[in-house]
């Protein structure tokens, strides 16, 4: 499901940081992502779950600012 939901948010963007994928996951309404154990999916969370498809985030520019986040290659194995 995560992976799924992942495709649909990242929409056309080549990266996205971590902040803005939960931000985008947590406002797809059916999904889980906001309400997991009585609380939104985390960063951590996030990693943990993507870490057993071997997707990791790692630090990228976004204009002038990095932070962490995944590049839509990051999940190209996973997807097929």
């Amino acid at each position: 499901r995560m992976l799924t939901d992942i495709r649909e948010v990242f929409e056309q963007d080549d990266q996205i940081s971590s902040k803005v994928l939960i931000e985008r996951l947590t406002k797809i309404e059916e999904a889980p992502w906001g309400d997991l154990k009585g609380k939104p999916i985390d960063e951590r969370g996030l990693a943990l779950r993507l870490r057993q498809y071997s997707i990791r985030s790692s630090v990228l520019w976004f204009g002038s600012r990095q932070a962490r986040g995944y590049r839509r290659t990051d999940f190209h194995d996973a997807w097929e």
